[in-house]
């Protein structure tokens, strides 16, 4: 039963007939963005900011030299550290690079150019909110 109600949730979720849309009204007019895509852009945004977060980097060494020293051999333990300390700064700096979120949902088809440009100025809006609020 269960398993039966799980395939016809997935089969009308995929479907691009049934895609909900959220419409907020705010203060700026219409806001019309599915869920599918706000979700695409928040979640692409909260991965970027833990490949470029100076915190979470940093917890990306210590994760790498830590598993490093699980290595037996002590020869192969010096180059696995030599080799994340050298190329993994580098590694995390090309990945911060290259993601950015409305290119990824866009290429994916989640999202149409429409809507990554509400979803853009959405953002701001609040982000002036928020050092409006703060002054």
């Amino acid at each position: 039963m269960l398993v039966t109600i799980l395939f016809i949730f997935c089969i009308f979720y995929t479907s691009d007939a049934f895609k909900v849309t959220k419409v907020e009204e705010n203060n700026y007019g219409m806001r019309n963005i599915t869920w599918e895509c706000e979700f695409c852009l928040s979640g692409c945004s909260l991965a970027r900011y833990f490949v470029n977060d100076f915190y979470w980097r940093d917890i990306y060494m210590l994760g790498a030299e830590k598993l490093c020293a699980f290595i037996s051999s002590e020869k192969i333990e010096k180059i696995c550290d030599k080799y994340t300390s050298k190329y993994l700064p580098e590694i995390l700096d090309g990945i911060g690079s290259v993601f950015v979120p409305e290119e990824i949902c866009l290429d994916f088809n989640i999202c149409n150019s429409t809507e990554i440009k509400m979803f853009t100025i959405q953002k701001r809006i609040e982000n002036q909110s928020a050092i409006m609020l703060k002054i």
